[in-house]
């Protein structure tokens, strides 16, 4: 059973393979086991061969939370994200250290490819059906789920791609103030490090070079060097720190590249979880100011109701990384998560004219009894130009593309400012915004416009106010 969920439609102008673009395709490979969308019911009976295995997440049932990761618990003296984010995975071990050991204890003839993602309080395992059946009984396990593909689907409106960079500053950056930026403040974004999970990046494009500082591959980790079979990545990578004529708004700015899609534009959750997992200690070098997550789906999808990626989201805040999500693409009152979190920063999409593009998600969301608008802010994503696969160009456009331009703008921030924090930037976001649509915060621009100016002389002037 195949079922199809709109999310970042991107009109591309490229003719490489597989681009993410119209919308998200949960294929279902577990349809026989799976009541509903989101627990395994019905198990297939073993015939003793581990040919019927089953990838599957299997969640432990939370312990007690340390006081300073309940919500609304937190003060001015409470520990560093370091400490917040060591504090999150103690309390993941504790809660899961019987379920480990019953695990291993399994071998290999049962359980196999076990996948640590304490993230979310997890593992990741192919296990046999009646190992199945064994952890849906016992108490310290919360729920098992089948590890579905998420496939992005192509478009099938394409333009031609070129293999000229632009003769002028890309729109988008334009648009942002991004060049105003680089001419007045003389801040290109040099010394920040933005997170990217995508479909890769080809590290080799001209526009590219030198930018990415690692790259990590949760598709085949038999191939560690950076590539991007599908395009997608290497487009919204362009847009944050592309050099070649103003492609990029940070264009000083380096990237952490996590590949998490494949050149079909498929993926395992657990390989998405396994990313933002890695992002919190990207190979023991510092952790990015923030992750540009170009993907997503409708609420109700991927176990959002239970938290699933809810749970990664808030431990990134914990670290202190700035989580930007595209709204989605599934137009007016719509909801797309992970962005529709409230922990969340959604970006919609604009278009040359400061019209709000026709595809862009936004809605009023409830979390936990409280309402939140998304998208925060709107930012250039119609018809943008940046970065293909194999030194070429492409036009795309979509929520995708929006995304990247408010990435390339915090590491303008954090360049301009060192010291700044989570929540200074997205405060400083919202407020520096250019309103559009209805006055204050709408469903279709957020706070409004993307100002890179407006934030980056907010970010440095904080710095200069706060020095004796």
């Amino acid at each position: 059973m195949t079922r199809f969920v709109v999310n970042c439609r991107d009109w591309q102008a490229v003719r490489f393979r597989a681009v993410l673009a119209l919308a998200v395709v949960l294929l279902n490979p577990l349809s026989s086991l799976v009541a509903g969308d989101r627990v395994l019911s019905k198990v297939p009976q073993s015939r003793g061969a581990f040919d019927a295995g089953i990838r599957i997440i299997v969640r432990a049932r939370p312990g007690s939370l340390p006081r300073v990761l309940v919500p609304g618990a937190r003060n001015e003296s409470s520990p560093s994200p370091d400490v917040l984010v060591a504090l999150r995975r103690s309390q993941a071990d504790g809660a899961r250290r019987n379920l480990e050991a019953f695990l291993r204890s399994r071998g290999q003839s049962t359980a196999r490819n076990l996948e640590d993602l304490w993230i979310v309080n997890a593992f990741a395992l192919e296990a046999t059906p009646d190992l199945v059946k064994e952890l849906q009984r016992r108490g310290d396990v919360e729920a098992v789920y089948p590890d579905r593909y998420v496939k992005l689907v192509p478009t099938t409106s394409a333009q031609p791609q070129s293999p000229e960079p632009p003769a002028d500053v890309a729109w988008g950056v334009a648009k942002t103030r991004a060049t105003e930026v680089w001419e007045q403040l003389k801040v290109r974004g040099a010394g920040a490090t933005i997170g990217h999970i995508d479909t890769g990046v080809d590290a080799a494009h001209p526009a590219l070079a030198g930018r990415i500082l690692l790259f990590k591959n949760f598709i085949n980790p038999n191939l560690p060097q950076p590539y991007d079979d599908n395009g997608h990545g290497t487009h919204t990578a362009g847009s944050i720190v592309g050099s070649a004529n103003g492609i990029g708004v940070a264009p000083a700015a380096k990237l952490i590249v996590a590949k998490a899609l494949d050149g079909n534009g498929s993926g395992r959750l657990s390989g998405l979880l396994a990313a933002m997992q890695w992002m919190l200690n990207p190979d023991g070098m510092d952790r990015p100011v923030a992750v540009s997550n170009s993907w997503g789906g409708p609420r109700n999808s991927l176990y959002q109701e239970e938290g699933v990626f809810r749970d990664a989201v808030k431990a990134w805040v914990d670290a202190g990384i700035v989580p930007l999500f595209s709204s989605g693409n599934s137009g007016p009152n719509t909801e797309c998560v992970p962005g529709a979190y409230p922990e969340s920063f959604a970006v919609g999409a604009t278009d040359k004219n400061d019209v709000d593009a026709d595809f862009s998600s936004g809605a009023e969301s409830t979390w936990d009894g409280q309402t939140y608008i998304r998208p925060d802010l709107a930012a250039p994503g119609v018809v943008v130009y940046s970065a293909a696969p194999g030194g070429y160009y492409a036009w795309m456009s979509g929520t995708s593309m929006a995304c990247p331009h408010v990435a390339g703008v915090v590491a303008l921030m954090k360049s301009a400012r060192p010291s700044i924090t989570a929540s200074e930037i997205t405060k400083i976001l919202t407020e520096s915004g250019t309103d559009l649509g209805r006055p204050g915060k709408d469903t279709r621009f957020g706070f409004g416009l993307i100002d890179a100016m407006k934030a980056v002389t907010a970010a440095r002037s904080q710095a200069l106010s706060a020095t004796p």
